[in-house]
């Protein structure tokens, strides 16, 4: 019976291309399917998934519905945790792009601002950058607008960490929620590469706060900055003082500088700090999970 349902919707999906309530409908049944009976229909994965992603990237920046949004995100995170062999590069690559666009026109259109508030689209996007940091690299240009197809001329070979971060600094409060979310959900996995250098670019922007990120209006941007170095924080639990990355260059003394850098520069501003209460308790929150993970000597908190 299974795997003649995975024939209709192989069926209904092949001619489908519907972006409102039929197609949120047919892809909310098959999330509900693939829920209860995923690991026993995993064949038959790999035919159905290319015609959801197909539908998924055709219709993306076409659709305005926000049920059937919601209901490809959920599939995505779904197939995501079935799959073992993981997402071919160019779909993930894509699907980065179509996130990409969305965060970019967050704070202007109100459609995109009601689907991001769905926790189905943070888990989803949070996947996606997952899955971006297990690629080796890309062609993607790491500033500026994404698009599906980059332009040759402004395309170079970039790390995805490096992309990722670069997007997060530059507008914290978009990027801030998901990346909060990769961080939590998936610190064990992540390269200590990625989490080295998203230490010191922390570090740097730590710097700039009373220059840039503390000006008026920007409080929120802020606060999910001060949340992503959280998250940061506790990620470094894993790297003991003496441990070294896989090209032996960078050990764990370099993150213990860093971190004193950051408790030095965030211990100074809790002090002079003008912001707001929420700001002050995630700084002080950073401070106590620097302390906890050992980053820090314990006289420093006196």
């Amino acid at each position: 019976v299974r795997l003649d349902i995975c024939h209709f919707f192989g069926r209904t999906l092949g001619f489908l291309d519907d972006f409102s309530r039929i197609g949120c409908s047919v892809i909310t049944a098959l999330n509900a399917f693939l829920s209860e009976h995923g690991l026993d229909v995993l064949s038959k994965i790999d035919h159905l998934s290319p015609l959801v992603y197909k539908l998924a990237t055709s219709t993306w920046k076409r659709s305005r519905h926000k049920g059937f949004r919601i209901a490809l995100a959920e599939f995505i995170e779904i197939e995501g945790n079935l799959r073992v062999l993981g997402r071919p590069q160019r779909l993930t690559e894509d699907l980065f792009d179509l996130i990409a666009n969305d965060l970019a026109s967050l704070d202007h259109d109100t459609f995109i601002k009601d689907i991001y508030k769905a926790a189905q689209y943070r888990r989803m996007s949070a996947i996606i950058f997952f899955d971006c940091l297990k690629l080796t690299s890309t062609t993607r240009h790491p500033k500026g607008e994404y698009s599906t197809k980059p332009s040759p001329k402004r395309s170079r070979t970039s790390n995805w960490h490096e992309i990722l971060w670069h997007n997060a600094m530059m507008n914290p409060s978009n990027w801030g929620p998901s990346m909060c979310l990769l961080l939590h959900k998936y610190r064990e996995d992540i390269p200590l590469k990625a989490l080295l250098l998203w230490l010191a670019e922390s570090q740097k922007r730590l710097c700039e706060v009373d220059t840039s990120l503390t000006s008026a209006g920007s409080d929120f941007a802020l606060l999910w900055f001060m949340r992503m170095v959280n998250q940061l924080a506790l990620a470094f639990q894993r790297l003991p003082g003496d441990e070294c990355t896989s090209d032996g260059k960078i050990s764990g003394a370099v993150a213990c500088e860093s971190w004193g850098l950051i408790w030095d520069t965030l211990a100074k501003w809790i002090i002079d700090c003008q912001g707001s209460a929420d700001l002050r308790e995630e700084a002080v929150l950073i401070l106590c999970n620097i302390l906890l993970m050992g980053w820090v000597d314990c006289g420093l908190s006196d």
